[in-house]
């Protein structure tokens, strides 16, 4: 057997062992620890309270706590956005527990809610937007060519846009 051989096999049995003692002290030290009780105290955290039926400390209600003082269901913009944009922008795993919290009462599934666009698009397909010229043939006319546009999108002042900008000054006469 040669020498780098020989060596090669050393190294390989040393990273074996080596990675076996390692994870044999994390296994112990993992049973050891496992079941000690975990003390809340001002010296082990910053949140004491409120606990869980196991001890623990409930984050959620704990940041709830803490943010929630002074608002109400009438200064809440939460309360807003979940009436503008229906139930279903809660997740269904949590939606009656947050409902319950932000006091809003018989909120149907179903109502009349804003639309994402692209639920919105996918409903109402539109009959004047033109379909996608086939891949196969070349296109003759520039996607941003002015006769492509709307007509009220082609004005006098050239270039592309719904017209010039009622806000901003008139451009200088032309000298010529």
């Amino acid at each position: 057997m040669s020498v780098s051989r020989k060596k090669r096999r050393f190294r390989l049995w040393t990273s074996i062992v080596v990675i076996l003692c390692f994870g044999g002290a994390v296994l112990w030290l993992m049973r050891e620890t496992a079941n000690r009780p975990v003390t809340i105290s001002p010296e082990t955290t910053i949140l004491t309270g409120p606990l869980r039926p196991d001890g623990t400390v409930d984050y959620v209600a704990a940041i709830n706590q803490i943010h929630g003082k002074g608002v109400t269901k009438e200064n809440n913009a939460a309360v807003l956005l979940i009436r503008a944009f229906g139930p279903r922008l809660l997740p269904a795993k949590t939606r009656k527990q947050a409902l319950k919290m932000l006091e809003i009462d018989n909120l149907p599934t179903d109502g009349d809610y804003f639309v994402f666009l692209e639920e919105y698009v996918e409903a109402n397909p539109s009959p004047t937007r033109p379909a996608a010229p086939p891949t196969s043939q070349p296109t003759t006319q520039s996607p941003l060519h002015p006769g492509s546009l709307p007509p009220h999108w082609n004005h006098p002042g050239g270039g592309f846009g719904p017209g010039p900008d009622p806000h901003m000054p008139p451009p200088p006469p032309d000298p010529t």
